[in-house]
């Protein structure tokens, strides 16, 4: 990441890891409510495929969020007033 010249990401891996933890606790908890091994197979495939495309879209949703309540509904702009005049 410092080859690309962005070795302070790194420092964001901790917070990364702690996401991971949770994500890993609900995918676990999920599987463990079956029973049969047919089904625990069943459930692992799933909450890998399915889990990982609506965690992705989730994490999306939440970059709209977070930007929005940080920089303001206009994004990047509204720091420098130009989101205001395109939100009026």
């Amino acid at each position: 990441m410092g080859r690309l010249g962005h070795g302070a990401f790194t420092e964001l891996l901790d917070e990364y890891a702690d996401a991971a933890e949770l994500i890993a606790r609900a995918d676990l908890g999920y599987v463990g409510r079956r029973v049969a091994v047919e089904d625990l197979v069943e459930s692992v495939v799933i909450g890998t495929v399915l889990g990982e495309a609506v965690f992705n879209a989730m994490r999306r949703l939440a970059h709209v969020d977070a930007s929005a309540r940080m920089y303001g509904v206009g994004g990047a702009g509204a720091l420098s007033g130009e989101g205001e005049a395109a939100a009026t």
